[in-house]
């Protein structure tokens, strides 16, 4: 019986060592996680290489005029290790203090375009001159899709949407977001929405903009030094784009026709690529020609075309 308690109470006894052990170990943790965090290092991932560089420049001085590691590290608010990691490049560099300069990251500007400078050059050209059909496309405007199966098949390469959509930015082809039912109040609006639905309409909103390059400059590396050209500014030119309130952005650019011409002609591109019974144009910053011929136009396709507009206001692109 007098065994049986001691071993009952030797057993309590172990296990209050082993709870007090648990309490110790996590009241260790607690004080070094807190004097970890009052001790603030500086993040050598968030400075860029020109501030990195200058940090490396000051750990090898203050080694060289005979400072510890230790003292190193509490002056420039290091750790201690990323002091010995600097100090061991250092020396395996053999005391070149320019070996420690870090290095470009990332891959190189340009160096995963899909396509050449002279494709560029003969893509951008086409798209400003000619329209779909001369180049054998099923479609009479231009869209970003429809320019895809063109470099597909020019030079059998394939780009996705999104790539294709950064080099409509780049050659100034691509038109910027706009809120689509703006210049409507909301209860106009709905009626439009509505009674296009009603006649199975698509809705368009018209717009012209200058696409020629504005004059800039440009900074290009060659042979490891910095060179700033001058780029001139392009006559202008303008595009007419069809923007509908859901679906593909549709443009077009020819510029050896007439005002009303060109006009004319987009409009009837527009009535052949839209699938619907009837297309409803608004006319966004954009006026069409009041020539005899466009108001025959008008007329002739009054069943299938409707024109909606909108006072013209202050724009830029006019």
């Amino acid at each position: 019986m007098i065994s049986i308690i001691i071993s009952l109470y030797f057993n309590m006894f172990r296990q209050l060592l082993w709870i007090q052990a648990e309490i110790n170990s996590v009241l260790l943790f607690d004080f070094c996680y807190s004097i970890a965090m009052e001790k603030k290092y500086i993040d050598l991932r968030k400075l860029n290489p020109a501030q990195l560089f200058s940090l490396r420049k000051k750990v090898i001085q203050f080694k060289r005029n005979g400072r510890s590691t230790v003292d190193t590290a509490q002056i420039l608010s290091l750790n201690v290790r990323q002091v010995q990691k600097i100090w061991t490049a250092y020396l395996a560099a053999g005391e070149k203090l320019e070996k420690l300069r870090p290095k470009a990251c990332g891959r190189k500007k340009e160096s995963c375009r899909l396509l050449e400078d002279n494709e560029i050059q003969e893509l951008r050209c086409a798209l400003i001159t000619s329209s779909p059909e001369q180049h054998g496309l099923s479609s009479h405007l231009w869209t970003r899709d429809a320019i895809i199966r063109l470099i597909e098949q020019e030079y059998g390469k394939s780009v996705p949407a999104r790539s294709m959509t950064n080099y409509l930015k780049e050659w100034r082809l691509s038109f910027p977001q706009l809120v689509w039912r703006m210049g409507f109040s909301e209860e106009q609006y709905s009626a439009l929405k509505i009674r296009s639905q009603k006649e199975s309409a698509t809705l368009y909103r018209l717009h012209a903009r200058n696409i020629a390059q504005v004059e800039h400059y440009e900074m290009k590396s060659k042979c490891g030094a910095m060179r700033v050209s001058f780029i001139p500014a392009e006559k202008p030119v303008d595009a007419i784009y069809a923007i509908p309130s859901k679906g593909a952005v549709r443009f077009l650019v020819v510029q050896d026709r007439s005002k009303q011409n060109r006009q004319m002609d987009f409009l009837r591109r527009l009535m052949e690529d839209t699938n619907s019974a009837k297309t409803i144009v608004v006319l966004d910053n954009f006026r069409l020609d009041d020539g005899k011929r466009m108001k025959q136009f008008l007329a002739r396709n009054s069943n299938r075309l409707e024109v909606i507009e909108i006072p013209l206001t202050p724009s830029e692109d006019l």
